[in-house]
């Protein structure tokens, strides 16, 4: 009996130890809204896509680690997988004093540039427009973010080509560089990523923000040259974001003008929106858009009006 408890209290300290060396954190999104959009019917929808994930990481010593993620997408009101099973993220790389390396389906860093400008961080009707090659992310990539210097970091991202079905000129392997600062009041960032399989068509962007008071007023500009079909897209956006009290308040307009051989055109976008934080973890919001098409739609339209309003919950 005595060897019995011995033998289990190295067993619990042995466990003890693994546990303080790994960890696994489960997170999650619901988030759950109405819409209604110009010529179409009443939905229940969202702003943000829900989602359920697990990350973690494992202490290999000497200040390196092992860390993983992934991610699942899905419609809360149907409960519906959002297509492949883990469509957000799914990667398992290495950290340490020289920075962190994934591999796997990452998110592509020069999109960080425009979604963290975003106020509406390319959510919702709000959402910024976004030019034809943008990547939120990417399959068979590896990734790399260098060490914080001060504020001060590099990322880049290589995406091997692994697509036969394209005409042969498509199929290109794509990679990507951006920096960025983030100190105090000021962030900025620049990028540029050369898209995988789109005859070398690439995009590049600049931005920034300052803050000051309850404000942080932002601003970003996008060129995207689609070899593809030889179209440029050039887009613009300024945006705010005001703290008042238990909520935020976002603004932001936006024109992306698109170039072809034999066209010209610009549509124009401004949004307005109301986040309103109950706890930490649940808010509830209410946006409203209108965009401005320079090519009306099929039946005619050349304004989109949208509103939505709902609840969110973190865990």
């Amino acid at each position: 009996m005595k060897k019995t408890l011995i033998a289990l209290a190295v067993l619990g300290s042995i466990a003890g130890v693994a546990q303080a060396q790994s960890s696994v954190t489960i997170y999650g999104k619901l988030d759950q809204g109405l819409r209604k959009v110009t010529d179409q019917k009443l939905q229940l929808t969202n702003r943000s896509n829900s989602r359920l994930g697990f990350k973690g990481a494992e202490d290999l010593g000497g200040g390196l680690s092992a860390i993983f993620q992934f991610e699942n997408r899905f419609f809360a009101d149907t409960g519906a997988d959002q297509g492949p099973l883990f469509k957000a993220q799914s990667n398992v790389g290495l950290k340490g004093n020289f920075g962190t390396v994934r591999l796997g389906r990452i998110y592509n860093p020069v999109d960080d540039i425009s979604a963290g400008l975003d106020p509406f961080g390319q959510d919702g009707i709000g959402a910024m427009q976004t030019n034809a090659l943008l990547r939120v992310r990417q399959n068979n990539s590896i990734r790399y973010d260098s060490p914080n210097f001060s504020g001060f970091g590099v990322q880049a991202i290589y995406q091997l080509d692994e697509e036969d079905t394209l005409p042969v000129v498509q199929q290109n392997d794509g990679y990507g560089v951006s920096a960025t600062y983030n100190n105090g009041p000021i962030t900025a960032a620049a990028g540029w990523n050369r898209v995988a399989n789109t005859n070398d068509s690439d995009y590049w962007n600049i931005g920034g923000g300052y803050a000051f008071g309850p404000a942080k007023i932002i601003a970003l500009y996008e060129d995207a040259e689609i070899n593809t079909n030889n179209t440029d897209q050039k887009n613009a956006l300024i945006g705010l974001a005001y703290n008042i009290g238990a909520g935020t308040i976002n603004a932001s307009f936006g024109r992306l003008k698109t170039e072809t051989a034999t066209t010209s055109f610009a549509d124009k976008k401004l949004a307005l929106g109301y986040t309103h934080n109950l706890s930490k973890r649940t808010s509830l919001y209410a946006n409203a858009s209108r965009t401005n098409l320079d090519v009306p739609t099929a039946t005619g339209e050349d304004n989109i009006n949208a509103a939505e309003i709902g609840v969110t919950h973190n865990f």
